[in-house]
């Protein structure tokens, strides 16, 4: 029987690796390796947007080229990535001499920016092996997270930006 997650995955703009991430983190649910699941599919997730961000021309609001061409070249190193990619769901500049926002990396809002780091605190616990329980509602609910918030997290100055203006 399919799960209603690998059904509604198939369906979404990822890529070929991170599809595979997700196939794995199904098939780990099924077996009730819910660490290991959990785990494959924040990768996927965090894969997912750094695809976004390695196809997304510089977004306006970066103040100089040198500071994109380090996050690129982060996001393309294998140590770095992931700490990349959460990095900047967080990052937004600033006006230097107003010292007020002026935009995000990602056009997503507050309540998403401020709950990433849960989903970052239960990678870490599974990750890590911590003594934390984790179940499979805790796949589930990242799984609805990811059906809810996918299609939000678009790259500011990308040609879905514009669109979603």
């Amino acid at each position: 029987m399919q799960i209603h997650f690998e059904r509604w995955i198939k369906e979404q703009d990822v890529s070929e690796d991170a599809l595979a991430l997700f196939v794995e983190s199904i098939m780990c649910y099924r077996v009730g390796a819910y660490r290991a699941s959990f785990l494959m599919s924040y990768l996927g997730f965090m894969k997912t947007l750094r695809d976004r961000l390695l196809k997304s021309p510089m977004p306006s609001l970066i103040p100089h080229e040198s500071v994109w061409q380090k996050a690129r070249n982060d996001l393309k190193d294998d140590k770095k990535w992931e700490e990349k990619v959460f990095d900047l769901t967080q990052e937004s500049y600033k006006i230097q001499q107003e010292n007020r926002s002026i935009g995000k990396i990602f056009l997503i809002n507050m309540d998403l920016i401020e709950e990433m780091p849960y989903w970052r605190k239960k990678r870490n616990e599974c990750a890590h092996a911590k003594d934390t329980i984790i179940g499979y509602s805790h796949v589930d609910t990242f799984w609805l997270f990811l059906e809810s918030n996918l299609s939000k997290f678009v790259v500011n100055g990308g040609k879905e930006a514009l669109l979603n203006k």
